[in-house]
């Protein structure tokens, strides 16, 4: 009798130790211009591991505007009905109670005054939590330093690329902030070393982010540049555009000039860098001063910088082929943009001419890469979109016990206790 029961507990207890079901997780990257919630699955976990994102299937995406820190406390709950809607049209009813709901934001909330950011995301809590998903504690909605950013993503982009000896330089470009991270021999720079245990070994990473330096925040910096009375000629528009811009609740009539050196020689000034006009091999962004690159890793820079490389129909490239195709777009007139079909399908095309500028600029003069080496700039990278959300859910997950957002460890404790129970009784 004893075996006759003991056979199918173990059994049951081995059929989950192989389970193949799928355990999903949600995370919120609340941005400065939109919040981009990302729906990951991997195998169910069995015990308290690394979960590891399936990448063989592409992640479910949604991408809401503006961004939350565009908002109010007492509109939050609106602002995040569709994205609920998109999450339970997704997962699974069954695995709702499992499926672990997290939050990270980011630039555009740091930018903001500490009162209504704390406000902001005390809402953001209350709605998670009541959501009916598994919202653990107040760490799983919090606002993410731009260290632990760039981080994040330098871990998911070599998860992703199976790079096993982290010789890899990530940077990203989002709307208020940018980032860059490599693995580093020293530890000349502590503030901006984290040091991080693997399984395998201890990395220490360069990992810096520089806040005011994303697309949007830069752009506006650019353009109040040539602010004149309640007019701004700005040459980074295409000759020909005329808009209304708003800056510090002003109101400005914007118009395009078009002029590519004097756009530069702007966005030069901004990033106050002295690499590429002084020999300083540590020379960085507003006189910081940054570790050379390794001439031997690979780039991989994102977000704002891979949306524009798209655009540029580039995906591997190096900085003089970049400056070549942003030069021959900016060259445009506005009315020549508008009738090129390609071009004109883009919801971002009148902000192009300043983004692929930014970019070359940003990359040479703010970072210091070399024209020698290649930049990847890849929207995704095996089926998912790169991003420091992954490795955020990887990361809070191995922290916890499995129990909670897998069914399968359940089963498997209960079927454990059930025959621990047999043990006893028989």
């Amino acid at each position: 009798m004893f075996l006759y029961l003991l056979l199918p507990s173990l059994c049951l207890g081995q059929r989950f130790l192989q389970a193949d079901e799928t355990c999903y997780g949600v995370i919120l990257d609340c941005g400065s211009s939109s919040t981009k919630t990302t729906i990951y699955s991997w195998p169910c976990r069995t015990s308290k591991i690394y979960p590891l994102t399936d990448i063989t299937q592409e992640s479910q995406q949604l991408k809401t505007s503006p961004g939350v820190s565009t908002k109010y406390p007492d509109e939050i709950q609106a602002y995040l009905t569709p994205i609920f809607e998109f999450i339970n049209s997704k997962v699974p009813t069954t695995q709702k109670e499992y499926t672990p709901i997290f939050m990270g934001a980011t630039a555009g909330m740091r930018l903001l005054d500490i009162n209504k950011s704390n406000a902001l995301i005390d809402e953001i809590r209350k709605q998670l939590s009541m959501s009916g998903y598994l919202f653990q504690n107040n760490n799983w909605a919090r606002i993410i330093s731009g260290q632990d950013e760039a981080t994040y993503l330098w871990l998911g982009v070599k998860y992703l690329l199976g790079n096993t000896d982290g010789s890899l330089i990530t940077i990203d470009l989002g709307g208020a902030s940018t980032q860059i991270a490599f693995k580093v021999d020293y530890m000349q720079y502590e503030s901006d070393i984290v040091t991080l245990k693997m399984p395998d070994e201890e990395i220490n990473l360069y990992a810096i982010s520089y806040l005011g330096y994303g697309n949007d925040q830069a752009r506006d910096a650019v353009l109040a540049k040539s602010i004149i009375g309640t007019q701004v000629i700005s040459p980074c528009y295409h000759q020909g555009y005329s808009s209304q811009w708003t800056y510090q609740k002003v109101q400005y009539s914007l118009s395009g000039s078009g002029n590519v050196e004097q756009c530069q020689a702007l966005i030069q000034s901004f990033l106050n860098s002295q690499c590429r006009t002084v020999k300083d091999e540590l020379c960085g962004i507003n006189t910081i001063d940054q570790p050379q690159l390794p001439s031997s890793y690979s780039i991989y820079a994102i977000s704002g910088v891979a949306t524009i490389a798209n655009f540029l129909q580039l995906s591997t490239f190096k900085l003089p082929q970049l400056l070549k195709q942003a030069q021959e777009f900016c060259k445009m007139s506005w009315s020549q943009v508008q009738g090129n079909t390609t071009y004109s399908s883009n919801p971002y095309v009148a902000t192009n001419f300043f983004l692929s500028l930014y970019v070359h600029q940003l990359l040479s003069i703010g970072y210091n890469i070399p024209d020698t080496m290649d930049i990847n700039a890849p929207l995704v990278i095996n089926s998912q979109t790169p991003s420091w959300a992954m490795a955020a859910v990887q990361y809070q997950l191995a922290q916890v016990d499995c129990d909670l957002d897998s069914s399968v460890c359940q089963e498997l404790i209960l079927n454990l206790m059930i025959f621990f129970c047999l043990m006893v009784f028989y």
